[in-house]
């Protein structure tokens, strides 16, 4: 079976799926690999956004590039343009490569041509995801609103082409978290039957 795990900024994908791989589930985090896809990139983006965004060395500086494209809609859909099918190559590569019941998780998932068998969307207030970011980022306050403002409009209505949707809200202990996630798993493995893996849909 594969597992969608979506949400915005820090509402807690990252809680959902260790939860999962206990389970034994293998993870495949697409922001990671949209990291890999950026470096494997990086002259193509130097050309679009200016050479600023290379440090010394010629590596990608990912902070000045997201100070550059968070500001700017048109920018940051030039960079999707760019980087979304990139990032679906590397993990249909890594699909291939793994056995048993998947994870694939990121913000952007709709935005992936990668169609899990269910999909899991993680929601958290707003003041708890700032506090989340600023603890694990340790980026200035404006940028992190910037960047959960770019989220704004995210809903899990924008994956509405999957079958099955479930909401998690991860507003209280890790706990409650975790019983919200292993019963839908539970409950979506019982309704249909699903004991093996799975195996990604195009």
């Amino acid at each position: 079976m594969i597992i969608g795990v979506a949400g915005k900024c820090c509402a807690g994908k990252d809680q959902v799926c260790r939860i999962l791989e206990t389970r034994g589930y293998t993870s495949i985090d697409l922001d990671q690999l949209g990291h890999q896809a950026l470096e494997n990139h990086k002259t193509e983006l130097a050309g679009l956004f200016g050479s600023e965004i290379l440090d010394a060395e010629g590596t990608l500086d990912r902070k000045a590039l997201g100070e550059k494209v968070f500001r700017s809609p048109e920018s940051l859909n030039k960079l999707e343009r760019i980087i979304h099918p990139a990032v679906d190559s590397l993990a249909e590569l890594q699909i291939s490569r793994t056995k048993g019941d998947l994870l694939i998780h990121a913000a952007l998932l709709y935005k992936s041509q990668l169609q899990p068998d269910v999909l899991i969307w993680v929601q958290s207030s707003l003041i708890r995801r700032i506090f989340r970011a600023f603890r694990r980022d340790r980026r200035s306050l404006g940028l992190i609103l910037r960047r959960i403002g770019a989220q704004r409009e995210l809903r899990s209505q924008h994956f509405s082409r999957y079958d099955d949707i479930y909401i998690v809200s991860n507003n209280r202990s890790l706990k409650a978290l975790e019983a919200q996630v292993l019963k839908i798993e539970d409950q979506y493995r019982s309704e249909r039957g699903i004991y093996g893996s799975g195996n990604i849909k195009r």
